[in-house]
This record gives C-alpha cells, structure tokens and sequence, in this order.
C-alpha cells in the first residue's frame, strides 16, 4: 500500500512541494524501497530547507543517513556525499535550535574528509564546528576557528574568506577588538576578490561591531548599516537578523532607544520569517526589551521577554540577552527572587568564552540592586567587585556602566550606615572603594558621547559625595537634568528621589521644600507608572516623613489611616517626621548606638518601654533595623527636631 500511495505521489512531482516531499519520503521509507527512500529523504530536506522548515530538514537529512549505509550506491542516489549530508543536517538542526546535535553531526562531517587530501573543505567544516561549538557553548569553538584559517591556504578563494570571516567574528566577541578589525579587513578584500558578496557582508557585519567597541562608533554604525543593507540585497536572511542584533545593540549604547527598538522588530520579523525565531530572534527580542526597559516601556518589555522566552528552554543560550534583560527588570519592578532565578540561568549559560565577555557586569548589576534594596550592602558591594573583575575589554555600555553608579550607590549605603554607628573602619573602606569607582566612572564617561553617559557620570558624582558625607542637593538636582536630557525614566526618577532626600535633610527655605515636593510627585508618578515598587516604596516613605501628598488614594502623610499630624499639635516641632517628642529623644539615643536599657536609664524609663518606642520608630521609618533607623534620621536631619530642655 505504501508502494502504491509513493508511486501515486511521485507521479504528481511530489519532490516540487515541502508536504508532499515529505510525505513521499516516508511512504517509500514505509515501503521498504530504501533506494527511493534515501533520495526522496534527500529531496525532502532540500524542500525543507528552501521554505526555512530547518526541524523537518533535519529531520529528513538524517532519516538519509540512518540509510546510508543499507544502500549500495547512496552517494548516486543522494547526489551528494556523506560529508555533505552530514553537513547540511548539522546546519539545519543549528537553524532549529539543536545546536549540541550540530556540532555531532559536523564532527561527523569531518571525520569523512582528509584534510591533507582536500584542506579547503577540511577547513571549511572545521569553521562551521567552530561556528556550532560557538552557539552551543561549548569549549574549543575559537582554537577551531584559528585552525580552520591554518587549513586553508591564502588565495582569492571563497573558502578562505569564509574562515577569515568566521575568526574575524570570533575575534570580535571576544572583545580583541583591534585584531578583530584587522581580519575582517582581510576577509573583506578576499571576498571581493573571490566574487562573494554574503561573505563580505557577514565580514562587515563584525568589522563595524569592533569599530564601535575600538571608540569608533559612527564608523561602526555606518558598517553596520551597510551589513544590513547588502545582507537584504542578497536573500541572506541569517546575516540579515544578525546585522540588526548588533545594529540594536550599538544604537542602544549610543541613546538611540527609538530606532534600537525599531531595528530589532524588524530583525525579528526577519528571523521568523525565515526560521530563526529561537537563535537570532531570541537574541534580537533581548535587545529590543532592554531598549524598551531603557525608555520606560516595562511592561512591553516583560511581555515581549516572557513571549521569547517560551520558545526555548533553559538551557537554550540563545536566550542569554532574555535572561539578563528580564533580571534587570525583575530587580527594578521587586520581583527580587524572579530576578535572581534569571541571573542563576544566565550564569549557567554565560560559561560559554565568548557570551562571558558581554553579560557578567549586566548581570551582576541585577543581582547588586537586589541586594541593595534588601539592604544588604556587603553582599551588593562584593557583587559589584566581582562584576567588575569578569569584565574582558574596555567598559564602554549602557548595562555594563550602570555597575559603577550602582557601585558608588551602595559604598554611600554603606558610609552612611558606618558613620551612623561609629565604625570607622567601614567608613574608610567604603570611602577607599567609592574613590577607585569615582575615578573609573570618570575615566570612561567624562568627554564626549551619548547623553546617558553625561547623565551617569552626574549620578556617579552625586553618590561619591554621598559617600565623603557632602549630601547636598547640587549634585543630584544636576543628575536630575542630565537624566532629563538623557530621555531613562527610571534613574532619573532615582535621581528625583535623592534630590528631594538632599533638599529636605538641608532644611532650607520654603522653596528647597517645594522643589523636593515637586521632584518626590514627578518621581512617584514614574515609579507607579513604570511599577518599580522599591523606588516608589521609597518615595512614599520620604513623603510621609516630610508630610507631602503624592498623587494617590491614600495621603502620604497617613499611615495605616492615621490622620496627619499637623503643626501647633501635640507633636509639635516632630510634625515633619511623624515621630513624637519622646521617640524624637529615644532615636537619639538609639543613633549614639546605645541599648535599650541604656536608653531607659537615661529617659528614666523601663527598658521595656524604651523597646516599644524603638519598635514604633522602626515601622513609622519604615526600616528594619536601629542602624538603619539611625542612618535615616542622620540623613534627613531628624535630630536637628528634638525638643530643647
């Protein structure tokens, strides 16, 4: 009957049709005619290749093999050897997201060719192991590539530009930047000579990649532009999608979040057009959802990540970008444990030599503001050193310089911790780290540049004064105008919040206290908005203690439905603070560092009582500790409110 139905089918020209070929392979498989099974397998992968069905083409091509060997004449019968059918299946199971199984079926290649007999396609498929050992993230992926250009001789061949250009990449990514340029020149000058143009574009595509991280990056952009256009001249829809992954990328680095957004939709409307959703499209949604993050857009950002994310698995690494995208977010929305599960699973996937050199810093970045809106200080610094440490190459994006403001704003949590409790040894540990991080962040950002670099270099400055206990107000209404023009929701919503701190522990005129009540709304209305609840968690809190009303159902200035103090009540001067005159005395006492009983003793009351009153000062701070209580009312000047004797 399966005799019968092929034959039927063949009689149709079923081979022109993906289903039909399909369909016409198996009936000759079921059939038992192996010498019809294995060409018609053939032909069906081919069908399956052309119409960008990689899963089936994988499938078909390695039906073929199975019968390989149970046929008498199978290269006659396949019109290809078996190096080349194992090739194409490693090359179509890499398009379908099987990347470990890409690297067996070219291993597989390989062992069927003598390199010594034909070097040129030993080193050709010595370059795509590299390229399969590379996406799988497996170890030997760059020596592959050295000895692909080893195996082929120098000449104006295809062959040779193709593995120049495979080692330009790997270069690349590996932030050796300078050599990098230089091959891909030599890749470049060899495809011209050879007549073939993909190959030029894809040498272009890591040419313009490396201008931009060797401080060329207009040079760069424009390579990448030219990569992207000439990839979509020539059909070549995996160089295509790849140009836009990192045309997305440096636009995003240089501020451009509008067309980084747009450039990565259109590369993912490419990549699953042909196929590609689960390699480059995976890599392209991460860039367009850290963009999205970037300008604000949360919630598109999430939805997109989550929707990419379902369409690989954990261990995919084309979902590295996802992962460290989603982490960054999660920390920012207080979604902590979320956060720090997609840190572990970027972690695992960030093994890989060349994926190590992009993420570690955007990941230790997530993991560093977790810690640091848990008040977890040490742990957050020793996250940021190690970040830092990992990092290979020069620090020069938007995620990765975001450490060193998170840095400085963590050694500031902990110099004013310190001097709240009389450490002094911390206090100089934080001060010598914030020094080193000051001086890095103006190594790198100082000088010209996009408007976020001016913007974190502001930032920078106002929490290294935070640190040297210089917490005026200056410095962060100047990051609140960089940050501003800089177009970032989100720090500069943060930088809203320290401003408003600085004017209100200044105790300044009725105008400091406008402008901090005006900065506190602008920066709440961002925080809901974006629904970043530690930051609006803060700003309530700030609010309720300085007795502003936010624009929301429930007065700041009324905790837990109790009406508001007001001034010439019996709170009196403690009004701006919601504390009353006794707890005013008792949180004096409890920031000098001394214990409930001695704080007792010297209000001539119970130690009992003096432990009721740290606990009703704890939750109206809204804090989880007497050290951070004592912090708290140093750095909104709280002390100063006590009554006089």
């Amino acid at each position: 009957m399966h005799a019968r139905f092929a034959a039927a089918l063949a009689a149709r020209d079923g081979a022109a049709d993906l289903g039909l070929a399909a369909e016409l392979a198996w009936h000759w498989y079921a059939a038992h005619d192996l010498e019809r099974a294995l060409p018609a397998a053939v032909r069906a992968g081919l069908a399956a290749e052309r119409a960008y069905a990689f899963a089936e083409a994988q499938r078909q091509f390695e039906r073929a093999l199975e019968l390989w060997e149970r046929c008498a004449a199978p290269e006659e019968e396949a019109g290809m050897d078996k190096a080349e059918l194992l090739a194409r299946a490693g090359e179509a199971a890499a398009n379908a997201g099987a990347a470990d199984r890409a690297v067996a079926l070219v291993r597989g290649a390989l062992a069927e060719v003598d390199p010594a007999a034909d070097p040129l396609l030993a080193g050709q498929l010595t370059e795509r192991l590299a390229f399969h050992l590379r996406i799988a993230g497996r170890p030997g992926a760059f020596e592959a590539y050295q000895e692909a250009v080893r195996l082929v001789p120098p000449g104006p061949t295809v062959a040779r530009a193709r593995v120049l250009a495979g080692l330009g990449q790997a270069l690349m990514l590996r932030a050796r930047s300078a050599e990098a340029i230089a091959t891909c020149q030599e890749a470049i000058e060899v495809a011209r000579a050879a007549g073939d143009p993909v190959v030029e574009a894809h040498a272009l595509n890591s040419l313009g990649t490396a201008l931009a991280r060797l401080d060329d990056p207009e040079g760069g952009l424009a390579a990448l532009w030219e990569a992207r256009r000439r990839a979509a001249e020539l059909g070549a829809a995996k160089d295509e999608a790849r140009a836009c992954v990192n045309l997305s990328d440096l636009l995003e680095d240089l501020g451009r979040l509008d067309e980084a957004v747009a450039v990565a939709t259109e590369g993912i409307e490419v990549a699953g057009a042909a196929g590609l959703a689960r390699t480059f499209g995976a890599f392209l949604a991460g860039n367009a959802a850290s963009a999205l993050y970037n300008q604000g857009r949360w919630e598109e950002s999430a939805r997109l990540s989550q929707a990419s994310l379902e369409l690989g698995d954990e261990e995919d690494l084309n979902t590295v970008t996802l992962r460290g995208s989603m982490a960054v977010l999660d920390a920012g929305r207080g979604e902590f444990d979320s956060a720090l599960g997609h840190v572990r699973a970027a972690r695992r996937l960030s093994g890989d030599e060349f994926i190590a050199v992009q993420y570690p810093p955007m990941l230790a970045a997530a993991e560093a503001e977790v810690a640091a809106w848990r008040g977890r200080h040490e742990e957050a610094a020793a996250t940021v050193a190690d970040g830092l440490a990992a990092l290979q190459g020069p620090l020069n994006d938007l995620r990765a310089c975001m450490l060193l403001a998170l840095g400085l704003r963590v050694e500031a949590e902990r110099a004013e911790l310190a001097a709240a409790r009389h450490d002094p040894a911390t206090l100089a540990d934080a001060r010598l780290v914030a020094d080193g991080l000051a001086r890095w962040a103006r190594d790198t950002l100082a000088g010209p540049g996009p408007a976020w670099q001016r913007a974190l270099l502001a930032t920078c400055q106002a929490e290294k004064a935070r640190v040297d206990g210089e917490a005026g107000p200056e410095r962060w209404l100047a990051a609140v105008a960089a940050w501003e023009q800089a177009s970032h929701p989100y720090p500069l919503a943060m930088a809203r919040w320290r401003a408003a701190e600085a004017l209100l522990a200044r105790r300044g005129e009725r105008r400091d206290r406008d402008l901090a009540a005006e900065l506190l709304r602008q920066g709440h209305a961002t925080a809901v908005g974006l629904g970043a609840a530690p930051l609006r968690a803060e700003l309530e809190r700030l609010a309720r203690l300085a007795r502003v009303e936010l624009d929301h159902d429930d007065p700041a200035g009324a905790p837990d439905g109790r009406a508001p103090a007001h001034a010439g009540d019996e709170q009196g001067t403690a009004a701006a603070s919601g504390l009353t005159a006794r707890e005013l005395e008792v949180l004096a006492l409890v920031a000098e560092g001394r214990s409930n009983r001695q704080v007792g003793e010297a209000l001539f009351i119970s130690a009992k009582t003096a432990s009721v009153h740290v606990s009703n000062i704890l939750a109206k701070l809204g804090v989880a500790s007497r050290v951070e209580a004592a912090a708290v009312a140093h750095r909104l000047g709280l002390l100063d409110q006590r009554p006089g004797p």
